[in-house]
């Protein structure tokens, strides 16, 4: 995939109108700040980056993190993804010693959610009514339901992912949308943004330029409002094609009067 930097748009910029480089730094800021916010909906660059999980089960996020898009276990070749639980609490547990520790639920409470699903409630299998087909209809309201152990929670006050504390593992594999400000981030820049992020430029710095007048200012943001719209016109993935799958799987027969 062909990408480009902030320092050749930057330069673009300044060697199309004619500028020196004493304006590279206050360009590259105005660049900066758009890559930033394209990033947020429109370009969505989906990272991916392996996490070390300490003992505790909770792995720090990266510096640019926005949102996440799935966060998994590795498997081999594969990803297992694991089940957002906003329940996990963002409190951390300390021992007597004020020391980090997790909160050990404990094989008693487990055990006696195994026996009072598998033992106790099986008393209710003697009234489970069946229909002429032989099929149960009820009375199994949650028989034999486990809490899940494969979940997590994005603990933002803390900048961590916090793991279930059932799930024993040593790293996890996470998918997310990072706002283009990373140190490796001048290699990820689409190229189809180059213009958009051009025009944000020029607008700042009529913004903040007083030789410049506020229709002028008006007039730069115009044309970034142009471009932001074509670049989201060309990054979109709708075709006429599933447009056209989209009608006909929403289309049903019906009987008119």
């Amino acid at each position: 995939m062909v990408t480009v930097s902030l320092d050749s748009i930057v330069r673009n910029i300044l060697l199309k109108r004619r500028y020196s480089l004493h304006w590279y730094l206050e360009f590259l800021l105005y660049a900066k700040e758009c890559l930033r916010e394209i990033s947020m909906d429109d370009l969505q660059v989906v990272n991916f980056v392996m996490l070390p999980v300490d003992a505790n089960g909770a792995a720090n996020l990266p510096n640019d993190y926005l949102d996440e898009v799935s966060v998994n276990l590795p498997v081999g070749q594969k990803l297992k993804p694991l089940v957002k639980d906003s329940s996990i609490t963002p409190l951390q547990a300390f021992d007597s010693d004020f020391a980090l520790t997790t909160y050990q639920l404990g094989a008693t409470q487990v055990a006696s959610a195994l026996i009072y699903n598998n033992v106790f409630l099986s008393g209710l299998w003697n009234t489970t009514t069946f229909n002429e087909y032989g099929e149960p209809t009820g009375r199994f309201f949650g028989i034999g339901a486990a809490s899940p152990t494969d979940t997590y929670n994005i603990i933002k006050s803390r900048n961590q992912i916090q793991l279930n504390e059932a799930l024993t593992t040593s790293s996890i594999i996470l998918a997310y949308i990072g706002n283009g400000t990373s140190s490796d981030a001048a290699t990820q820049i689409d190229p189809y943004a180059e213009k958009t992020i051009d025009t944000y430029c020029m607008y700042l710095f009529k913004e903040n330029n007083r030789t410049y007048s506020p229709s002028e200012a008006k007039m730069a943001w115009d044309m970034h409002i142009q471009q932001r719209q074509i670049l989201r016109a060309r990054m979109s993935d709708l075709t006429v094609n599933k447009i056209r799958r989209i009608i006909q799987s929403n289309s049903t027969g019906s009987i008119h009067n």
